[in-house]
């Protein structure tokens, strides 16, 4: 009797997650290069942000090379193929996404947010601001210790992660591994988003310049939404009932997480570069033809408008100018009266006037 073949045994979702990994790890790069084309149009020396951001790009971009390798050990098919098909994958996958991934991804998704935090103890003078700073950094560094000895020590053996039924497996729940202990990302990207806020609002700037600086350190905490996003995936996917189907959309969204830190981080210090591009000549003849045109189609709408106007000024003008009526008579007088339907309001005087024209004819 042949074996019946388990529902979705041949999905495959390892496409989005290759996809993913090539766009991010092209656009980490770009975002990297530009960060440090800025820093030398600004004739800066090199700070300890910079160095961090380089340690960031290095695990993020490992992070980009493992999605890319990883469905060549079964993420992004079920277990049962993976099982079937090819079950000498099944040690290399366990390694890393019990292992290599939620490691790599804890050290990536922390450089980001420290090399920030320590740009802002370059900018912040209060004494609040600057303690605020170093608690967040202190709270990030522990909670990646700590992160990073759990995953690797989650079991008695490192075979045991993957092989469940195997005797004398001893091992702390992955999933919630993977749910509560990246947590600490929301908790600080939440700080990280209101710690500007009181040193902005006593600058003595006018409101354009007050909103820009908000825009501006709001860009750092943009990767609030995704560490959002990716919490959801990890706490609604059951990573253990097929961890290879699973390990596909959860390793895409560590990937999107991490880099989103590390985009955002890189465009805080894009200023020289945005301004040199704005006040370039290109943008400068587009800014002026842009101007021209926007003047040029409102004056021809202003023009119009006074053409339209005028015109309708002079038909009720016209309309409500009064006329006059000849009337004939039998003894060679013409008389004209006034054709006008004056409105007739109670108590007023309306006078009429005749005026007859009395035409004499000479005989030849």
């Amino acid at each position: 009797m042949p074996t019946e073949i388990p529902p979705g045994f041949y999905d495959d979702s390892s496409n989005q997650l290759i996809v993913t990994a090539a766009v991010f790890l092209a656009l980490n790069q770009t975002a990297v290069i530009l960060r440090f084309i800025s820093r030398q149009q600004q004739k800066t020396p090199w700070y300890w942000d910079d160095f961090l951001m380089v340690l960031a790009w290095l695990t993020v971009t490992g992070l980009c090379i493992d999605g890319l390798l990883a469905p060549r050990w079964g993420a992004g098919r079920r277990i049962a193929w993976v099982m079937t098909n090819e079950p000498e994958q099944i040690p290399n996958f366990g390694r890393n996404a019990f292992y290599a991934v939620p490691i790599t991804f804890t050290i990536a998704s922390v450089l980001p947010k420290i090399s920030v935090l320590v740009l802002y103890l370059r900018i912040f003078i209060d004494k609040f601001s600057r303690i605020a700073c170093w608690i967040l950094i202190a709270a990030l560094g522990i909670a990646t210790v700590i992160n990073c000895f759990l995953v690797g020590f989650q079991c008695n053996g490192q075979e045991y992660s993957w092989e469940l039924t195997k005797p004398g497996r001893h091992c702390l729940n992955f999933q919630a591994l993977l749910i509560w202990g990246p947590f600490i990302n929301i908790v600080t990207d939440v700080a990280m988003l209101l710690l500007p806020i009181p040193v902005v609002r006593k600058l003595q700037v006018s409101n354009h310049v007050r909103l820009g600086l908000y825009a501006t350190f709001l860009i750092a905490s943009v990767g609030l939404i995704t560490s959002v996003i990716r919490f959801a995936q990890f706490f609604l996917n059951e990573y253990s009932s097929d961890p290879t189907w699973y390990a596909s959309p959860l390793i895409l969204w560590v990937i999107v997480e991490a880099s989103i830190y590390l985009i955002s981080a890189c465009l805080l210090t894009y200023r020289p570069i945005l301004a040199k591009l704005v006040y370039s000549k290109q943008m400068t003849s587009a800014y002026e033809w842009l101007r021209r045109t926007t003047s040029n189609v409102l004056s021809s709408r202003s023009r119009n408008s006074m053409v339209f106007d005028q015109t309708t000024h002079a038909t009720e003008r016209d309309s409500s100018e009064p006329s006059l009526l000849s009337k004939g008579s039998s003894d060679g007088t013409r008389s004209f009266e006034m054709d006008r339907d004056l409105p007739r309001m109670p108590g007023q005087i309306h006078v009429r006037h005749d005026v007859r024209v009395t035409a004499q004819h000479s005989r030849v």
